[in-house]
């Protein structure tokens, strides 16, 4: 048994409604799709997120195809690919800190032994703790009275957390939208607030104890990812826990957010920490620390979604946050039939590998690497 081919291969997809975050407006999801396959022909898949303009993130589409077809394929061609471990402790020795190209690679392996295996990659990982998880539904920057009616609907949908997203240019405006959210979906409803790490400071200091009057149940990321001392700050002072998303794409950064007391809780992504066996560590290190784990997924296709419930239904401490659906937002997914929120839940696939399988001709519509490629993602 060994790896025959490894490829990157770039795709885009529209979103039918332009959305506007504290780091730009995107109307086109960019990612790129892993792909391993062994001498029988079997193949495992994965998806990446780059997201170039988001702070923390220093890799792009195309250094994600470049890294892993010029650089990280030729160190796993003729590998057993059963040596997952040893596989991407190669890669890192070799290429570094790139998280979210070693994380396509990660979760590519981990599809094609689940594969092998004839299991979902939850049973490779010691079994899953929940069937189903909990689904948010987050919601970008809109007049006030439309952010409350998307809530509203959300809220009807069977969501039962609702990410509102701050960190704008008019903190004021913030304010009014909270409002106007907790408003539509009446005082019991949970929701939190995420500004993208948006705020200066002095912003966050003004406007953080006004939005904490609609009982947010967490503040994410109000400063810049780097700023600690701000975060912890501003810990001490407001009485809504504080959560940490972009100061934390490590497990060093996580240590370093421990030592500080700059957060209660921090949001997982598997891309922006490399990978299963990486976010792993982070979730160890998290719960020894007595920190909150919430679940957290960057915009993808249900290739995505299903690589992070396979995780995420292993950790027995999780907490509902911020696992959502994805290629709901999409104008089509890579996969047949879509991994879709039931009464506000996702069910776990059950499938061996990650539990979903490639439809090649959405996938063909989608990707770029053959010209043709869609105007710009962000505006």
């Amino acid at each position: 048994m060994a790896i025959r081919k490894v490829e990157a291969i770039p795709f885009a997809i529209r979103e039918p409604t332009e959305r506007e975050l504290a780091y730009g407006k995107i109307a086109i999801r960019r990612n790129v799709a892993v792909f391993i396959e062994d001498d029988s022909g079997l193949r495992g898949m994965a998806e990446t997120t780059p997201i170039p303009y988001r702070w923390g993130c220093e890799e792009t589409v195309e250094s994600v195809v470049a890294a892993v077809n010029l650089y990280i394929a030729p160190l796993l061609e003729g590998e057993d690919p059963t040596h997952i471990n040893m596989l991407l402790d190669r890669i890192a020795g070799r290429v570094g800190d790139i998280p979210y190209a070693r994380s396509g690679i990660c979760e590519a392996l981990y599809d094609l032994c689940g594969k092998l295996a004839g299991v979902p990659v939850h049973r490779m990982l010691g079994g899953a703790c929940h069937a189903k998880l909990a689904a948010s539904w987050s919601i970008a920057f809109k007049g006030e009275r439309e952010m409350g009616e998307e809530a509203a609907w959300a809220a009807k949908r069977g969501f039962k957390w609702i990410k509102v997203k701050i960190g704008s240019k008019n903190p004021a405006q913030d304010v009014r939208n909270v409002a106007a959210v907790r408003e539509a979906v009446g005082p019991d409803h949970w929701i939190h607030v995420d500004a993208n790490a948006g705020y200066s400071y002095p912003d966050a200091v003004q406007v953080l104890p006004q939005i904490e009057q609609y009982r947010p149940r967490l503040i994410e990321q109000p400063v810049a990812g780097w700023d600690l001392g701000g975060m912890s700050r501003l810990r001490r002072k407001l009485r809504t826990p504080l959560m940490a998303d972009e100061s934390v794409r490590s497990y060093r950064d996580l240590k370093e957010v421990i030592r500080c007391g700059a957060a209660d809780a921090v949001l997982m992504k598997l891309n922006k920490h490399g990978g299963i066996r990486e976010s792993q560590k982070i979730a160890d290190l998290a719960d020894s620390a007595n920190m909150t784990l919430y679940p957290g997924v960057h915009f993808c296709t249900s290739i995505g979604v299903a690589a992070h419930a396979q995780f995420y239904c292993t950790l027995p401490r999780l907490t509902p946050g911020d696992f959502h659906q994805g290629a709901a937002l999409f104008e089509h997914d890579l996969v047949r039939p879509t991994i879709r929120a039931e009464n506000g839940e996702v069910a776990v696939p059950a499938a061996p590998g990650m539990g979903v399988e490639l439809a090649n001709d959405l996938f063909e519509r989608a990707r770029t690497d053959r010209g043709g490629q869609p105007p710009g993602q962000i505006a």
